[in-house]
C-alpha cells in the first residue's frame, strides 16, 4: 500500500475515479490488516452510504495529494508497527474527513437554497 501511495508517485494528470476507489480501498485494507473483519464490513458499508460525499470531497489536486501524503505516512507507521502513533494519524484522518464531508454537505444545501431546490 506504501507505494500506491507514495505521493512522488502522483502525476500531472490525476484519474480522480481511481483516486477515490483507491482511497476506499485503503481504509477497509487497513481494517482487514489489522484482523478486524467487522470493521472492515463496516466500512464497506460505510463507503457504499457516503460515496458521493468522497467524490465531492477531492475538488483538486491539493486535496489528493493531501490524501496521498496522509496514507503514506500512516502505511510507514504501520510497517515500523508504530501502533500508537498510528492510531493517531488514523483519528486525525478520519477527523479530517468528517470535517471535509461537513463542508461539503453544507456547501451542497447552500447551493440547493440558492436553487430553490430545497
Amino acid at each position: 500500500m506504501a507505494e500506491i501511495w507514495n505521493p512522488a508517485r502522483v502525476k500531472k494528470s490525476i484519474n480522480m475515479d481511481e483516486v477515490k476507489t483507491l482511497e476506499e480501498a485503503f481504509h477497509v485494507a487497513v481494517a482487514v490488516g489489522s484482523g478486524n473483519t467487522v470493521l472492515a464490513g463496516y466500512l464497506e458499508d460505510i463507503n457504499n452510504h457516503i460515496r458521493i460525499l468522497r467524490r465531492l470531497g477531492f475538488p483538486d489536486r491539493k486535496a489528493v495529494l493531501e490524501t496521498y501524503t496522509e496514507h503514506y505516512e500512516l502505511c510507514g507507521l504501520l510497517r515500523k508497527r508504530n501502533v500508537r502513533a498510528a492510531r493517531k494519524a488514523m483519528i486525525e484522518h478520519i477527523r479530517k474527513s468528517q470535517q471535509i464531508a461537513r463542508g461539503v454537505t453544507l456547501t451542497q444545501l447552500q447551493q440547493a437554497i440558492r436553487r430553490g431546490t430545497l
